[in-house]
This record gives structure tokens, sequence and C-alpha cells, in this order.
């Protein structure tokens, strides 16, 4: 029996028939996955008991109502998981994260860089205590 192996190239790697259907089968794995995290994601994003406004909920109005280009900006945390999880991407959104206390005054700079552009920043208690001296600098320059 005569096997044909086919060479497919892909940027500088070439490979042959079967390491295609591996990453294709590969590929099709990821995408199960992904069907069954989204199921559990949009299970988070809903009302809680009594009327209970959860993070996740928040953050998914967020993703639905921002403008396709908006910048996101993210303390680390709880909150930056947010973000990553209920926060689609389609190309044009950006999400800036670091470490603690930085989204308010990363917020703060790309809204003056970019005056005409939607910034969200999303921050914990902590991080906007750290960070309030920004905001009276923000408000006494104007």
């Amino acid at each position: 029996m005569i096997k044909t192996l086919f060479s497919f190239n892909f940027g500088n790697k070439s490979c042959s028939t079967q390491e295609l259907k591996q990453s294709i089968s590969f590929l099709d794995q990821c995408l199960e996955l992904k069907k069954v995290s989204d199921q559990a994601r949009y299970k988070e994003e809903r009302v809680g008991k009594g009327g209970l406004i959860h993070p996740q909920y928040l953050i998914s109005l967020l993703n639905k109502y921002a403008e396709d280009d908006v910048v996101f900006t993210g303390d680390g945390g709880s909150q930056l998981v947010w973000l990553v999880r209920h926060i689609d991407a389609n190309g044009k959104r950006s999400l800036l994260h670091g470490t603690m206390a930085n989204a308010m005054p990363k917020a703060l700079g790309i809204q003056k860089a970019f005056p005409n552009r939607q910034v969200i920043a999303i921050g914990g208690d902590g991080g906007l205590a750290m960070s309030l001296g920004d905001l009276l600098t923000t408000i006494q320059e104007k």
C-alpha cells in the first residue's frame, strides 16, 4: 500500500497531512472546550438572589454596551480575572493590565492621549484608595 503525504506550508513551518489532521483535531478540541467554558460563563452573568449584582454580571454588561474599540484597564487581582473572562475580544478592543492600583491612572493617561476613545477602568477599593492622589491631580489640571 502506498501512503501519499501532502505538504502544507504555514509561514516558515511545513507539515504533512497527518500533522495537519492532528492540528485540526487539537483545534476542534479547543473549540469544544470553549463551548463548555462559555456555557459556564453565561451562568455567571446574571443577577443574583435578591437582585444582587455580581461583578461577573457587571462586567458582562460593560462588554455588551461598551464601544467596539473601547480600552479597558484593570488592576491586578479578581477584577482582572473578570475582565479576561467576561470581555469579548473583537480585534479592536484593548485590555491593559498591571499590578495593584494602576487601572485608573492608566485610564486617565489613555483618555488624555485618545480623547475620542472610550476608556473604562476596573479597579478594586484598595486600588482606588491608592490612586486618589492621581484623581486629585486630574481634577486640578482639568
